[in-house]
């Protein structure tokens, strides 16, 4: 892999991020740019990492409503050629850097089901606490998991 870069997203970013999202089956992309308009209009925090010369991974958080300096981290995904080489975790060092005195809190959220094992690990080794579970939530046998780091 190229030197890596983490920049803040610019909308044209957003189609190569397509093919990311798309790839990794995140959520649908064409969510992708609604939730960027979204994203611009509350504040939000948005990443992207750029190696081999293209968009290969991306991350977000917007404030929860009603708190006082708790984000969640509303997507992280990596292409999945290049899973397992520190992308993610680049992108998430970075999003906390940004988020330095305006987030106390940041939470990240993904699904008690096993394919997500991986995830969970990987926000464990990042040391993040696994703070809730929220049984059914997804879908009927689909816990949300919970996870959170003090940024203070």
């Amino acid at each position: 892999m190229t030197e890596l870069q983490i920049t803040p997203t610019v909308a044209s970013d957003l189609a190569a991020l397509a093919l990311v999202v798309d790839a990794t089956g995140l959520f649908p992309s064409e969510y992708l740019h609604p939730l960027w308009e979204e994203g611009q209009a509350e504040g939000q925090v948005w990443r992207t990492a750029t190696g081999e010369g293209r968009p290969v991974g991306l991350a977000f958080a917007g404030l929860e409503p009603l708190t006082e300096g708790c984000w969640n981290m509303r997507a992280l995904c990596v292409a999945p050629d290049l899973q397992g080489q520190g992308i993610g975790r680049a992108l998430v060092r970075d999003l906390e850097v940004a988020l330095a005195g305006q987030a106390r809190l940041l939470l990240a959220e993904t699904s008690g089901t096993d394919p997500f094992a991986t995830a969970r690990a990987f926000y464990a080794a990042l040391g993040y606490a696994r703070v809730a579970e929220i049984p059914e939530f997804w879908a009927e046998g689909d816990a949300k998991i919970i996870f959170a780091r003090d940024l203070r």
